[in-house]
């Protein structure tokens, strides 16, 4: 089943997904100079670490973008698609994109659904799960090169996440590099919520 079909059958399922709390903790450093950037989420039992190796690329330069999630519950959470959003001034690089969980580094093309701003794996055609759990960290990993000088200003390197899991259909998008700080957002399945990192929403209940 291809990712557009799986995004089609589970469209109803995903928005009708059982309500729950929600509590997203946010942190972020970076400045606009040149170097790594770390950027930390939670959402119920999960925990979000993403890394850019160069938060300010200078054109032509490639950099590493990965999305490590960690679990606090005993509960297993299995993905059937996750996407990785980035700004348009960087082009995937081909064959790059790996999921790495405690057997090692997978990789996800063919099965990967490549536009300008996002990649998309469809892991229910993989012959490897993405399961992540308690005893279990996945990591969704990608390259990118910058196509203009100006892709990393003011350290304005955003993108995010998107995922449908056993647990439901997520979103977390607009994660700022230049944010900076700490910040905390409650609210329930349904609302949209922003931080200030500029812009980490949740349209659905957070992860059990």
């Amino acid at each position: 089943m291809t990712f557009r079909s799986i995004t089609r059958a589970t469209a109803v399922a995903a928005t009708t997904a059982a309500a729950g709390a929600l509590t997203l903790l946010v942190s972020g450093t970076a400045d606009a100079a040149p170097g790594p950037v770390t950027i930390t989420w939670d959402s119920g039992a999960d925990h979000f670490t993403r890394t850019i190796t160069n938060g300010a690329p200078a054109a032509g330069e490639t950099i590493t973008i990965s999305t490590q999630i960690k679990r606090s519950s005993t509960t297993n959470e299995q993905f059937d698609w996750y996407k990785d959003w980035h700004p348009a001034c960087l082009t995937y690089v081909m064959d790059s994109a790996t999921m790495t969980d405690g057997s090692g580094a997978h990789p996800v093309e063919p099965y990967l659904n490549i536009l300008s701003d996002n990649i998309a794996g469809d892991f229910t055609a993989t012959s490897y799960k993405m399961n992540a759990s308690s005893s279990q960290t996945v990591t969704f990993s990608a390259k990118y090169t910058a196509s203009g000088a100006d892709c990393g200003s003011a350290g304005a390197i955003n993108g995010g996440v998107e995922y449908l899991s056993t647990l439901g259909h997520f979103t977390f998008k607009n994660l700022v590099a230049n944010g900076g700080g700490t910040g905390s957002a409650t609210g329930s399945a349904g609302g949209v919520l922003q931080s200030i990192l500029g812009g980490l929403s949740s349209t659905l209940g957070g992860a059990k």
